[in-house]
């Protein structure tokens, strides 16, 4: 699992790595930038005929990691234009340093400036976006926002170095999109940022890659994180292994509760899906309507007949189930909602809730105190809204997401 930090943590981790490492921030810099380009030789330029790119930096630290990169494309004599946006006369030390190295090889940027801003790109040219990085904390305006605006109605491909310029690591609510670089790739350094994982947001990101920069592993050890970004290698450590004499009865029973007259089809669905997971023995319990059709459809699973021949009326616990599912086509009828609730009051198992089970919660919160422990609910975005209320952007959904859990 790879944590996901706050901006201030983010740029706390680069101070803790020079001062412990120790490095220096021009040589952290140089790293970052570095690998950067390693990734653009071997993705980009060894795979396509498209040998120019347009390298747009800041006049911060996003910036100096461009010009490294500017730097090394030259190192290999690939075409390229360096453009600086001088929103501000106070280049950090870093960036300054890099601009002097780069114009050591003899070669010019195109500073633009409020006064002069215009420039062209040239066909198929692949922009480098590095103008602002993380640091940014306020609406790009003026210029800036209009060379923002040109690069975006081009038609080329665009990598960021860290996140696109414009877009805030966490919260974009009451943004101007506008002016928020819309990248085809971006390369963030080291972490993911939180804002890479929302909706409304993941659209200016594009795909991205994460590049390690060798921060402070002592760090990344002790940091609290907002979030944890798990990758498909994480999931097998998470799962416990099979013995060699194992059976049936060693991996769980499970209870699903699910169906209802006309809705059969989620019954079915869902009771694929509990098998497919991986438990030993599974009961499903739905009206008589449905058990013809999942003994048939799933003939690995126990179909236990409700007394109601349309919904859900009672629940049978005759046996010790190690989970239990329930919601998926039941539907809302009065004596299915009684049924929930003195489930949810009777059951110390772990309960999956889903569909139709978090709408009857979501009209009666009250029970939500009796759920068992380790409990899970799988809403989608409308059940979700009717659980915890509504919400003016991603962002603050995951706020309000993590409050209500």
């Amino acid at each position: 699992m790879i944590k996901v930090l706050k901006t201030n943590d983010i740029r706390e981790a680069d101070r803790y790595t020079i001062e412990h490492e120790p490095v220096s921030s021009i040589d952290m810099m140089e790293r970052a930038g570095t690998k950067a380009f390693e990734i653009i030789w071997k993705d980009i330029i060894k795979q396509s005929k498209i040998h120019h790119f347009s390298v747009f930096c800041g006049v911060g630290d996003n910036g100096g990691d461009g010009l490294v990169i500017s730097r090394k494309l030259a190192d290999i004599k690939i075409s390229h234009q360096v453009y600086i946006l001088e929103t501000s006369e106070r280049y950090t030390d870093d960036c300054k340093e890099n601009l002097e190295r780069y114009k050591e090889l003899g070669l010019d940027v195109i500073v633009l400036t409020p006064e002069n801003y215009e420039f062209e790109l040239q066909e198929n040219s692949i922009i480098i976006d590095s103008i602002f990085g993380i640091g940014l904390n306020r609406e790009i305006e003026g210029f800036a926002a209009e060379v923002i605006q040109k690069l975006n109605a081009s038609s080329n491909k665009t990598i960021a170095l860290d996140i696109p310029t414009g877009l805030f690591t966490e919260n974009n609510k009451d943004r101007n999109f506008d002016n928020i670089i819309k990248a085809d790739y971006t390369f963030s350094f080291q972490f993911p940022k939180l804002t890479f994982f929302f909706p409304d947001t993941a659209k200016y990101i594009g795909k991205w890659e994460l590049i390690d920069v060798r921060i402070h592993q002592d760090f990344i050890r002790d940091v609290d994180a907002i979030a944890y970004y798990m990758q498909t290698r994480d999931f097998p450590q998470m799962l416990p292994p099979r013995r060699d004499f194992a059976h049936k009865g060693t991996f769980g029973h499970a209870l699903l509760l699910a169906g209802s007259k006309g809705k059969v089809g989620a019954a079915v669905l869902a009771g694929r899906a509990c098998l497919r997971s991986g438990i030993g023995l599974l009961s499903i319990q739905a009206p008589k309507v449905a058990y013809q059709i999942l003994q048939t459809s799933i003939p690995e699973a126990i179909v236990i007949e409700d007394e109601g021949n349309n919904f859900l009326t009672e629940f049978n616990l005759k046996q010790n189930f190690s989970a239990i599912g329930i919601g998926p086509g039941i539907g809302q009828n009065e004596q299915t909602q009684n049924m929930l609730k003195l489930l949810i009051q009777a059951v110390d198992s772990p309960l999956v809730l889903d569909a139709d089970a978090l709408n009857i919660l979501a009209e009666n919160k009250t029970w939500l105190s009796f759920l068992p422990i380790n409990s899970i609910l799988t809403p989608h975005p409308g059940e979700l809204r009717r659980l915890i209320g509504d919400w003016g952007n991603d962002y603050q959904r995951f706020q309000m997401l993590k409050e209500f859990a």
